[in-house]
This record gives structure tokens, sequence and C-alpha cells, in this order.
């Protein structure tokens, strides 16, 4: 899965190395279409066209692999499929994407063709209530994981979007999270998790288990 829109890189490009030159690149300041003001997180669906986070735009722009546009949907609001400050994305095995709508506490549901679906949440601390969730994930099973970062806990949602539960607590993993950002699905269904303000990475399986950090 490719993880970076504007530029895709090679790590050894990334690392620094000048034999090595970006594979493509597309997009620019601005809020024309095809433009971004601060994208944050990007999903690719399985015919690969690429989804992201135009976090300023307060919109999802979807492009194909070569970076053309195709579909563009969202503005400034409260509504239903309007967003305020955007973060997170992901798409599951059915191509629906959902969106982490971070400064309305929230998560919405879209068809591949930006319609809108369903959404959960508001702001608070119980089950499916967010203090701003931030990035999300889906795993083979298309279970949803969601990082409700000030309330420094995951919360896991079925595609649709009916709460699981919730993980994050000091006392159900064995150390406390403290502003976790984003995270990843590795081989074997283990989520890797960005512990932001600990400076570290670490590993849980589904359920909420500690298997590593580092």
């Amino acid at each position: 899965m490719r993880t970076a829109v504007v530029v895709l890189l090679s790590l050894a490009a990334w690392a620094g190395n000048s034999d090595y030159t970006p594979v493509k690149q597309w997009g620019g300041f601005g809020s024309k279409p095809g433009e971004f003001r601060f994208p944050t997180m990007v999903a690719v669906d399985r015919d690969s066209n690429v989804y992201v986070v135009d976090q300023h735009n307060h919109r999802i722009q979807k492009f194909d692999s070569e970076g053309r546009l195709l579909l563009a949907w969202g503005r400034q609001g409260t509504g239903t499929g309007q967003f305020n400050y955007p973060y997170g994305i992901a798409v599951d095995s059915h191509g629906d994407v959902y969106v982490s709508d971070m400064n309305n506490q929230r998560v919405q549901k879209f068809s591949a063709g930006g319609k809108f679906v369903k959404m959960t949440g508001r702001y608070g601390s119980g089950a499916a209530e967010f203090k701003f969730p931030y990035g999300m994930v889906i795993d083979g099973n298309d279970v949803l994981y969601v990082l409700d970062t000030l309330n420094y806990r995951v919360q896991r949602f079925d595609r649709g979007l009916r709460f699981l539960g919730s993980w994050g607590s000091a006392e159900a993993i064995g150390i406390k999270v403290y502003m976790p950002h984003e995270m990843a699905v590795l081989p074997g269904g283990n989520l890797a998790l960005s512990d932001r303000q600990n400076h570290r990475i670490s590993v849980f399986t589904g359920d909420g288990r500690l298997v590593g950090r580092r």
C-alpha cells in the first residue's frame, strides 16, 4: 500500500540518497481541484485509487494512481458529508471510505463515489464518543480502529460503525498511550501505533494486548 501522495519515494530516497528521485508527485498549495491545504492522511483502495484528506480545505480528494483527479467532496460544516478539520481515512474491502472528522468529534462513512452513508460519534469519553479522533485503519476483517487521541485510547467498530469495544488505559494494556496519532496493520493482524508524546512505537493485538514497544 502506498503511504504518501504528494511525493512517492523509496526509503532510500527519503534517507537522502541522491541516486534516487521521486516516482511521482502532484498537487500544490491552494484550494482548486487537485491542490491541497495541509493534507494529512491517505488511503489506497483495491483499484489503486488514492484518497487524500485535504484537511484545511475540509474535503476528501480522490485520484487515480497517476495523480489524475477523479472526485472531491466535502466542505466546512457540521452537516452530513461536511467536515471540520478531518484527519484520518481508511478504505474497507468493499470500497467504502471512512473519515475521522476531527473537530466534529465523529467518524463518517462514504461510498467510493463520495456519497454519505452514515456516521457515529460525539464529544465525550463514553462508547463511540471521541475527544479528537486522529488516525484510523481497517484490518483484514473490516474492523475499523480509530485513535481517540485525547481519551488516550483506540476504539473498534464494524463496517456498519457499530461499537465493538475500546482499549488504551494503563490498567488494560500495561502502558498508557499519550496522544497517539497514527497506526498500521502488520502482517498477521497486529497493530503498530505511533505513541507520539511517549516518543515510541507500540505493537498491539487487535483486542489491545501489548505485544512490544520500541
